[in-house]
């Protein structure tokens, strides 16, 4: 991002932008944006979202890791998770 991004941390000395400087900015302009009402006609307001497919996601991946939820199966990392935090919790 550049400073032309966001021109409220113009002028400051330090060239380089923390991150809570620019999440700081963000939330000004979301919430001067709510003010202003320009959230209130987005497509499919009121209802609700959703969650069964993450958009973001690679498609072929996405359908991996349904297929293997539907089957009682989670992948490797998740079960590597789940053992840490058990013994955390342990200890």
């Amino acid at each position: 991002m550049t400073v032309n991004s966001f021109p409220e941390l113009r002028g400051q000395r330090n060239s380089v932008r923390s991150e809570t400087d620019i999440q700081g900015v963000v939330e000004q302009r979301i919430w001067h944006s709510m003010e202003e009402g320009q959230f209130e006609n987005l497509p499919g307001k009121g209802k609700p979202l959703n969650l069964n497919t993450n958009p973001h996601a690679d498609p072929a991946e996405d359908t991996l890791y349904r297929i293997l939820s539907k089957n009682g199966c989670a992948p490797e990392w998740v079960q590597l998770n789940k053992d840490i935090r058990s013994q955390v919790s342990e200890w």
